[in-house]
């Protein structure tokens, strides 16, 4: 597959045996070696996404707020105030 000879497992533990370059290749790093860089990947994955959750919100945020007005009030002017007296919603003056 892909031009090259696949090779078996006795060719790979042959090759450990007789210190071949070959057999070295095939000999995957330690655990400890591993899991920091996965951990390490991880970091970097969970540090874009959160960049690109940050970028995505500003963007959100921008078209849901790029219709809207300032509204001021002065003393005197009549508006509607909520007061939520009770923890049910409905039930609020």
């Amino acid at each position: 597959m892909f031009g090259r000879n696949l090779r078996s497992q006795l060719e790979t533990l042959k090759d450990e045996f007789l210190g071949n370059d070959a057999g070295k290749k095939a000999v995957k790093k330690n655990v400890i070696a591993f899991i920091t860089d996965l951990q390490n990947r991880i970091h970097t994955a969970n540090q874009l996404a959160k960049q690109h959750s940050e970028q995505e919100q500003k963007k959100a945020c921008e078209w849901y707020n790029k219709n809207t007005k300032p509204k001021i009030f002065k003393p005197g002017d009549f508006c509607i105030v909520l007061v939520a007296d009770d923890d049910r919603k409905l039930f609020a003056r």
